[in-house]
């Protein structure tokens, strides 16, 4: 039997959260360049991990002897996890080995058909649009974040991190009824995105 569960409150859902945190730490990581980003990285890592796992928990439908050991998108062996991820700025070799580690042992008997169809999903491009990323930088430096890079030059940075997890966050939300929060993804029956009170707003002009 499964259990789902929400907020108490019908404007919040910890996937909405999870998902919100990691955009941050995405968007971190592609508009600045002095500032420490070890935590943000070994955030969007593990934050991918859990988002992949739930995923492969709720969309499973296959009988257990089909379940084989993984490493994140591969099957078998021992493999990078996010081979393209090292050309993003200063993801470190041992914060993915870490990652891997971690993907090994949790990932290991999951439902083979599950894995396969999240790594096409992943193949999937990113819904965030330029337009909304545009909109997002705004914002930020409106509340005084220092935005050091173009954002021409930040946008496949920001495009690159966030296809690592779009794909199975949009699908558990959709799954779960999540509250339609701004780059959540679509609900079925469609829903109009609920937009929760920016800071931005009310600070003094």
């Amino acid at each position: 039997m499964l259990m789902y569960v929400r907020s108490p409150r019908a404007h919040r859902h910890f996937t909405v959260s999870l998902l919100a945190v990691m955009d941050a730490a995405a968007l971190k990581v592609s508009l600045t360049s002095s500032l420490p980003r070890r935590d943000s990285y070994r955030l969007l890592l593990e934050g991918t991990q859990s988002f992949n796992l739930l995923y492969i928990n709720f969309f499973a439908d296959r009988p257990r002897r089909s379940r084989i050991p993984f490493v994140g998108r591969f099957l078998g062996g021992v493999h990078h996890t996010l081979p393209s991820s090292l050309t993003l700025p200063a993801w470190k070799d041992e914060i993915v080995a870490v990652h891997e580690a971690a993907a090994q042992d949790s990932a290991a008997g999951m439902p083979t058909e599950g894995v396969r169809h999240l790594g096409a999903g992943e193949e999937i491009p990113v819904q965030i649009t330029r337009t909304e990323f545009d909109f997002a930088v705004e914002v930020l430096r409106c509340s005084g974040f220092p935005i050091e890079r173009n954002p021409d030059e930040a946008w496949p940075t920001f495009k690159e991190a966030r296809s690592r997890y779009e794909f199975p966050a949009y699908a558990i939300m959709r799954r779960l009824s999540a509250v339609p929060a701004p780059w959540t993804g679509g609900r079925t029956p469609a829903t109009s995105a609920i937009w929760p009170t920016l800071a931005v707003d009310l600070l003094p002009k």
